[in-house]
């Protein structure tokens, strides 16, 4: 079977000068209470869409999209919309490159807004993917009133499945789920080729994880396309 690259995702790490490399998990909750995070999303953001057109025009990531998480502050801000699209247009960016990441956390917060929000930039060509499905408060809903395309795995279902009956039957139940309702499903966290082969087999053909790469800078990212995507082949 051909294997190609269908997306990537923008993921933001701190460098700290004493501590070194801090992630996500220790310092966007302080970034919330200092009132900073949403000045982080919209850099994120805008530097997301400037490096994907960055390397599109380098003639790279044909046909591939980059994903951005979004927080549950974006959508309750009141030109979230105009933000986005004016990024998209600073940047040249086509929205239909551009993928946002929602969890079911911020779906289930302020459903009715966030579903407003979702639909104006999915008519502008911005698609939504819902994160870590399975992990927050799953609802049907979601995917018959909301734009979703996507639907991610979560890492620790797929982590376990060759050895854990339960996580097995997890994947296999978003998976049917998602082609009931015409999504595509990306498995998060894949790490072998035996989880691969278990995926495909079932009709997941979207893989994420470490098996392909880890998280990379910008330059290492154009010497990985060009030394190891050939390899993917």
């Amino acid at each position: 079977q051909q294997r190609r690259l269908a997306g990537v995702e923008a993921l933001i790490r701190w460098n700290h000068p004493q501590r070194g490399l801090v992630y996500p998990d220790d310092f966007i909750p302080v970034a919330e209470e200092s009132g900073q995070l949403l000045v982080i999303d919209e850099w994120v953001l805008k530097e997301a869409c400037q490096q994907m057109r960055a390397w599109q025009n380098k003639g790279l990531m044909a046909g591939a999209t980059i994903a951005v998480n979004l927080s549950p502050l974006q959508f309750k801000t009141s030109d979230f919309v105009e933000k986005v699209i004016a990024v998209l247009n600073e940047t040249g960016l086509d929205p239909k490159c551009l993928e946002l990441e929602v969890t079911e956390r911020t779906l289930a917060q302020n459903p009715e807004e966030v579903a407003v929000i979702m639909k104006q930039l999915n008519e502008h060509g911005v698609s939504f993917s819902i994160d870590d499905f399975g992990t927050g408060y799953s609802s049907l809903q979601y995917l018959k009133n909301l734009p979703v395309s996507k639907i991610k795995i979560a890492p620790q279902f797929v982590r376990e499945t060759l050895s854990s009956a339960s996580d097995a039957s997890i994947i296999d139940a978003i998976i049917k789920l998602g082609e009931g309702f015409d999504l595509d499903i990306i498995a998060e966290g894949v790490e072998t080729e035996e989880q691969i082969r278990y995926l495909v087999g079932k009709g997941c053909y979207l893989i994420q994880g470490y098996y392909f790469a880890k998280p990379k800078q910008p330059d290492q990212m154009e010497e990985w396309l060009s030394d190891q995507l050939p390899k993917l082949i």
